[in-house]
């Protein structure tokens, strides 16, 4: 199993769980030291995670395989060529790199935007020059991909994938993205910490669901098993993914996710699967 660095959590408070807010300077130094000792080699970030790149940058981070995404392009926007060049040449200057390893669309909704040829052509553009080495989409929803695989060349796809949405399996997509020899990212797997909330908690501030919960609950005790194992060992049964981004709040996390993916298990998982988006979408949540 190979993972990527998430870096949310560097640049601002990120995750439903998070108790501890933004990730000190200090620890983050810490948590890429380890990675770049533990075979971690990969870091995903984005251009609107806080100031996530400029501490990337202040680090070090030309020995990783730096993966970066687009923000938003304003609807009003008439020249998206400079638009997106200002914003990456700005990311590359606060990560302290000449290029990067990946290039990614982070609003999906741009697929089906009206300015989608305009936005590849430029991408396109920068892989030609060797600025970036794989250009791609973060997903919200993996069947977005049907929207543009017959007409755009993407090198590289982040989608979610967890036991709560696994729509990326359940619609084949995984097989047939792996047929197309296209990188795959699977993000989300703690769904922003939402699997690592208390009982008590989880029922109260998502009671609509709560036969699934009663179901997630009653599998952890039945197997005396935590949710972070639950979580790193369903990544495990998918070959096909590349990369499992995980995003930490401190090293002692990281050191734990690795102790746990490193450890063999053989677990028939729980079927809480869902396909409400008001659950499996965060940007769903109240």
């Amino acid at each position: 199993m190979k993972f990527s660095l998430g870096t949310a959590q560097f640049g601002m408070k990120y995750g439903i769980n998070n108790l501890s807010g933004q990730v000190s300077f200090q620890e983050i130094e810490k948590i890429i030291d380890f990675c770049r000792f533990n075979n971690i080699n990969f870091i995903d970030t984005a251009m609107n995670y806080g100031n996530s790149e400029k501490i990337l940058g202040k680090i070090g981070v030309k020995d990783f395989n730096i993966i970066t995404k687009i923000p938003t392009i304003p609807s009003n926007e008439k020249d998206i060529q400079a638009w997106i060049e200002t914003k990456f040449f700005n990311s590359l200057n606060k990560l302290n790199l000449e290029n990067v390893y990946g290039l990614l669309i982070h609003n999906s909704s741009h697929l089906k935007d009206k300015n989608i040829d305009n936005i590849y052509s430029v991408m396109k553009a920068l892989k030609l020059k060797g600025l970036v080495k794989k250009i791609g989409v973060s997903l919200y929803n993996p069947m977005e991909f049907i929207l543009l695989h017959k007409k755009y060349d993407f090198d590289l796809i982040q989608a979610p994938l967890n036991l709560l949405d696994q729509r990326l399996v359940d619609a084949d997509i995984l097989k047939f993205l792996k047929k197309k020899n296209i990188e795959i990212h699977s993000r989300s797997i703690f769904l922003q910490g939402l699997f690592f909330m208390e009982k008590e908690k989880l029922f109260k501030s998502f009671d609509t669901w709560s036969d699934l919960w009663e179901k997630w609950f009653f599998f952890l005790e039945k197997n005396q098993i935590s949710s972070l194992e639950v979580c790193i060992n369903f990544q495990k049964k998918f070959r096909d993914i590349n990369r499992v981004i995980i995003g930490v709040d401190n090293l002692m996390q990281l050191k734990k996710i690795l102790k746990v993916a490193s450890q063999k298990t053989n677990l028939k998982f729980p079927n809480i699967r869902s396909n409400d988006i008001n659950l499996i979408d965060p940007r769903n949540w109240q």
